[in-house]
């Protein structure tokens, strides 16, 4: 028997979510900061040769925010592949998740003071979060249309091997009704060949 659902169900379906949000998004921004880093690393080699330090600082920034615009989108299209995803909740979630704690990082190791930054910084790092949060929609977005076509696909598949089975159940049913129409035939006789 079904068991019936309750009146939590509701509130553990959204807690549910919420861990998968949060999860994610502090899940991209360890693992985009283990590839920041070590690309920073290789980079740094690279960079030395360059005088400007605007490129320097803009390539530092970009690399650095790897995790907003690259890993969590990417997340997020495999999580949506799986989940049904509401796309700008699970985008803002965990973007806003990851920055949380890299501000919370900033604030163990800088204390409060150090968490100012100049207004260019501060513009950069506004902008990666949007853009973060636009592409893990998109992602998210994209995801579901793929699932439901392979959803869409798997059904047509299902129907035309469903087809296959029922014409050949068809054609064995016939077969079946035929033999029982006609009268059994007895077994030929064998015939012995003469020795020589």
């Amino acid at each position: 028997m079904a068991k019936k659902p309750g009146l939590l169900d509701p509130l553990r379906a959204r807690v549910r979510r919420l861990q998968l949000v949060v999860g994610m998004g502090f899940l991209a921004f360890v693992l985009g900061s283990i590839v920041s880093a070590s690309l920073v690393m290789r980079l740094q080699v690279r960079m030395q040769g360059i005088e400007s330090v605007v490129v320097g600082f803009f390539v530092h920034a970009l690399v650095s925010r790897l995790w907003v615009y690259g890993v969590f989108p990417a997340m997020c299209y495999a999580a949506g592949r799986i989940f049904d995803l509401r796309p700008w909740s699970t985008a803002i979630g965990g973007a806003l998740t990851g920055e949380l704690f890299l501000f919370g990082i900033e604030v163990v190791n800088r204390g409060l003071a150090g968490v100012h930054r100049h207004w260019l910084e501060t513009t950069l790092r506004a902008c990666s979060l949007a853009l973060g949060i636009a592409l893990a929609r998109w992602a998210i977005v994209q995801a579901r249309a793929a699932s439901e076509r392979a959803e869409q696909e798997a059904a047509k598949a299902a129907e035309a091997r469903t087809a296959e089975y029922q014409s050949f159940l068809a054609e064995a049913e016939r077969v079946a009704s035929l033999r029982e129409q006609s009268p059994p035939t007895p077994p030929a006789e064998r015939q012995t060949k003469p020795e020589p």
